[in-house]
This record gives structure tokens, sequence and C-alpha cells, in this order.
């Protein structure tokens, strides 16, 4: 559409002017809400968070399950006379597996959480308390890791089975032998689940960073052909790319944050 008219040209002028001069003139403030104990928070030291498929905050402490509904908080603790309570204080991750159903690791196993009637049901390995990460979701199964185990759930038929792959004895074998950080984040296992899985021919090369520091996160970036591995120790990097042309010459490349 061609304007002819100049009154018109001069008001759109000056009303494109203002809303600029207001979008960029305006600084917005963030604010920050804390939630804590004296909200009604189980306990302060948060280890792990989802947001289920209603927009529900999920908080996993030391001390207990919270759920936050953007006004009041939940807490769902061990019960020990109520074995439709979650079993297992400390809460190592929260994972969402189907409508209804959340899957929750903690120190004591696998709990899953029904929010029709908000219970839990508790599953473990031959009545055994393990320890359960849950490294990721595949269609209908759970992948997770009890205590040094890589293990499959079945969450149709709510059972277990030990995965016995090439693969999996690799990552028992960084999770029992190095000082891989397992211990800080799920995310750290099911990113280095998925480099083995894609690139399972690199592991060689790999491992000795893996295992002799403690990892923090890894990263594979396919569009340079490069994984990023943070630890203790500094930053690598790994060039997938010249590992295949140089027919076996990899290399690392270390970098100090700290100027070393």
């Amino acid at each position: 559409m061609t304007l002819h008219n100049p009154i018109i040209k001069l008001y759109l002028t000056i009303t494109v002017l203002r809303l600029g001069g207001n979008l960029f003139s305006q600084h917005p403030t963030l604010v920050f809400k804390n939630i804590d104990v004296n909200s009604g928070m189980s306990q302060g030291d948060v280890r792990t968070i989802y947001q289920d498929r209603h927009g529900f905050m999920w908080f996993g402490t030391w001390d207990g399950l919270n759920k936050y509904d953007g006004f009041n908080v939940k807490t769902y603790k061990e019960q020990h006379n109520n074995p439709l309570s979650i079993q297992g204080q400390l809460i190592n991750n929260i994972i969402g597996i189907d409508e209804h159903f959340l899957a929750i690791g903690t120190l004591k196993g696998l709990n899953i959480f029904d929010e029709r009637d908000e219970t839990f049901r508790y599953y473990t390995i031959e009545n055994k308390i393990k320890n359960v990460r849950i490294v990721k979701s595949e269609g209908k199964e759970l992948i997770l890791m009890m205590d040094n185990f890589l293990f499959s759930f079945d969450i149709t038929k709510r059972k277990f089975s030990k995965i016995d792959t090439k693969i999996s004895r690799q990552l028992e074998d960084l999770f029992i032998t190095g000082k891989f950080g397992f211990n800080r984040s799920e995310k750290v296992i099911r990113n280095v689940y998925d480099f083995l899985i894609g690139y399972p021919e690199h592991f060689g090369n790999v491992k000795k960073v893996l295992s002799e520091y403690v990892v923090n996160d890894i990263l594979v970036d396919k569009k340079t052909n490069l994984i990023h591995v943070v630890t203790n120790s500094g930053y690598f990097t790994y060039n997938l790319k010249y590992f295949s042309q140089k027919n076996g010459a990899a290399w690392f490349v270390q970098m100090y944050f700290d100027g070393k």
C-alpha cells in the first residue's frame, strides 16, 4: 500500500518513533522471589528441579520432595508407616513419564508418583535399597543408574532389566574406577551416555579425561565436530573430525580459565 497523504505519513512516523522510544528507554526490573523453608519448603538445599505439564514446579532436596503451584508449597516426605509415601528423603532427580505420572530417583530406589491420587509406588531390585539416578526416558523405558550399574525400567510392565552392552560396561567402568563427577549431576551422566551411544568408536580417546578428572559437563557440537569437556582441572576440547582424518592421531587441547 502506498501512502499519498503527508499527514498520515507524519502521524505514522511520530507513532513509530514514540513506540521505539518507549521500547528502548524502558529498563524492566527483574524481580526474583525466594522460595525457602519459610515458604514451606522441606529443606533449603535444592538438588534438582522439574516443571510438569501443568506448569507446577517440583524441587528435590536432601530432605524431601516439594511441589510449588505459584502460591504455596506442598511437601512429600517419607512416612515409615505409609507404603504409599515416597521412599527416600534424598531426591536425585525428577522426570515426567506420561500423562499422569512422575518418576523420582532417590537414595533408596525408584518412586513413581500418581498425580491423580497423589500416591507413590516404590520399586527396587530384590527388595534391596539402591541409589537410583534417572539418566533419561526413552519411549516406554527409563534408563537408570542403580548404584554403579546401568538398568532399564519398563514403565508399562514396571520391571527392571540389567543393561549389559559394551556401552553400559564402559559407563560402569567410568563410574567405578574414575574420578568422574557422577555425584554432581544426572545431566552429566545423560550427556556421557548419549556420547557413548553416538560415538562409541571414540571412547578410548576420551576415557583419559573422563576417568582422571571430575567431569562437570560434556557437550558434543555436531556442527564443529568438537567435544567440549568441563572438569575440575579446566576445559578440554577434542576434535572428532581430526581423529578420523589422521587415522588415530587424536588430540586434546586443555585450556585453563585462570591463565595457566
